[in-house]
């Protein structure tokens, strides 16, 4: 009856030759099998998933400071962006500059230490005007303007945990500069309504020959500044 496979030996005689048998004879050598006990590979023990166990803590002992969590206020909102300020002018192009400071001293510092004021404005006025043929004089036949109003104010960004009323009372003063600028302002307002009025009343000059034979300019342009 044939022996399994697994069952023999592979054993090396003196003379160098293979044979399988039960047993090695003495005077051969035994070749390692892969069915022997140190050359079979052990499984791995895995890894060991640990859930931590979660216990309630225990009642504090008698005596024991006790302690009280207290939850953190919400920061204050900065102020609102150039273009979202409340009450600003519509035709004012808004620039800002930041200012720093934690209490009305440090913030009052800040605003000083800008020599040139807390806020400023300036403005800009280009018109230009087509001559238009009278008799006997050129007269302004239209008048085209372009108002350009700027205005820089402070920002301030509190800084958590600030009171309230500190950050009330700067949003009042902000709105205070802006509408003393503002009525800076008015005065290049009323200006360029009173150019638009020249049309049709203010003569440019006599034209030098009868019957227009000169031409007349095809338009002037000026630019103020305040």
């Amino acid at each position: 009856m044939p022996f399994p496979a697994g069952a023999l030996e592979k054993c090396v005689g003196a003379d160098g030759k293979i044979s399988y048998v039960d047993s090695c004879p003495p005077g051969s050598t035994r070749a390692p099998s892969q069915t022997d006990e140190q050359l079979i590979p052990k499984p791995s023990p895995g890894t060991a998933i640990i859930k931590p166990e979660i216990k309630p803590l225990p009642p504090p002992a008698p005596g024991a400071p006790s302690v009280t969590v207290v939850p953190r206020p919400p920061p204050v909102s900065a102020p609102a962006p150039a273009a979202a300020v409340q009450g600003a002018p519509a035709d004012v192009e808004l620039s800002f500059y930041e200012v720093e400071g934690k209490d009305e001293a440090s913030l009052i510092n800040s605003l000083n230490e800008r020599r040139a004021g807390h806020a400023r404005s300036s403005w800009k006025l280009s018109y230009q005007y087509l001559p238009r043929r009278g008799r006997g004089t050129c007269v302004i036949g239209s008048v085209t303007t372009k108002l350009e109003l700027v205005m820089a104010l402070p920002r301030w960004s509190p800084p958590p945990e600030t009171p309230q009323e500190l950050v009330a009372r700067w949003e009042r003063y902000v709105k205070a500069l802006m509408a003393h600028q503002n009525a800076r302002l008015d005065r290049a307002r009323q200006l360029e309504r009173e150019v638009a009025d020249f049309a049709e009343v203010e003569p440019i000059g006599p034209l030098a020959l009868r019957g227009f034979q000169q031409p007349v300019p095809a338009f002037k342009l000026k630019i103020l500044k305040g």
